[in-house]
C-alpha cells in the first residue's frame, strides 16, 4: 500500500510528459475531482482504490496499467481528446464506438471491455531523412540477379546509415467515464497505413479471436 503522492511517480510523470506532446497540451490535473474516502470502485485493485480514497488519483506500478483518477468535467476531457492534434497537425486519437455499431471493427472490438469511452493514440511512422541514391539500386553491388549475386560489397554496405531516432511504437490509451478515467502508455498501438487508413495490431487481433 503506497503512501507516495501518485503524481510524483515515474508512471504518472511518463504519461504526463507524453500529453505535453499534444496540441493543445492536456494536463490531467485540470480534471482531478480530488480524493473521496467513500469511493466504491470495487472492481479496481485494492492499492488503486486506496490511492483514490486518499489522493483522488492512483498510479499503478507500470505504465501498462497507467494512471486512474476520479474526474470532474469528464465530458470536457472527451472534447479535448477529440480535437487533440500531433505536432504535425494530424488527429492524435482514434475514438472507439459501440461494438454493435462498429466504425472500425478491430478497434471497437479491442475496446469492448473498456469502461466508458475509449480513445487510442494513432501511430504514424517517421520516415528516414536519408536521401535516395542510385547506388542503392539492387544488382549494382552483389545483391541483384546477376553473376555477382551473393557477394559482399563494402561500397554497398556503406550506403546504409544509422537511424538517428528508433521508431517509437508506444501509444496512450484513454478510458473516460463519469466515475473514473484511466490512462495507459502501452506498446500495442493502432497503426496507420497508406492514405490515413487504420490497421489493427496485436491487441486488436487478440480481441477479435476472443469473439
Amino acid at each position: 500500500m503506497t503512501t507516495t503522492d501518485p503524481t510524483t511517480t515515474d508512471t504518472y510523470r511518463k504519461i504526463a510528459a507524453r500529453l505535453t506532446m499534444l496540441r493543445p497540451q492536456i494536463d490531467l490535473k485540470n480534471y482531478f475531482a480530488g480524493p473521496n474516502p467513500d469511493v466504491r470502485l470495487y472492481d479496481e485493485k485494492p492499492y488503486i482504490r486506496h490511492q483514490l480514497e486518499k489522493y483522488g488519483v492512483a498510479a499503478a506500478t507500470t505504465t501498462l496499467d497507467g494512471v486512474t483518477f476520479l474526474p470532474k468535467d469528464w465530458e470536457e476531457l472527451i472534447k479535448k481528446l477529440r480535437i487533440a492534434k500531433t505536432t504535425d497537425g494530424f488527429d492524435a486519437f482514434a475514438e472507439g464506438q459501440s461494438p454493435e455499431k462498429a466504425s472500425h471493427w478491430a478497434l471497437d472490438l479491442s475496446m469492448a471491455a473498456t469502461i466508458g469511452k475509449g480513445f487510442r493514440e494513432i501511430w504514424r511512422p517517421k520516415l528516414s531523412d536519408k536521401p535516395l541514391s542510385t547506388r542503392d539500386l539492387p544488382g549494382r553491388h552483389g545483391f541483384g540477379l546477376g553473376r555477382d549475386r551473393g557477394q559482399w560489397s563494402d561500397a554497398y554496405s556503406s550506403q546504409f546509415g544509422k537511424d538517428p531516432q528508433p521508431q517509437d511504437i508506444t501509444s496512450l490509451h484513454f478510458a473516460v467515464a463519469p466515475d473514473r478515467v484511466n490512462v495507459q502508455h502501452r506498446r500495442n498501438r493502432l497503426r496507420v497505413r497508406g492514405r490515413g487508413r487504420c490497421a489493427y495490431g496485436r491487441a486488436e487481433l487478440r480481441a477479435s479471436r476472443r469473439q
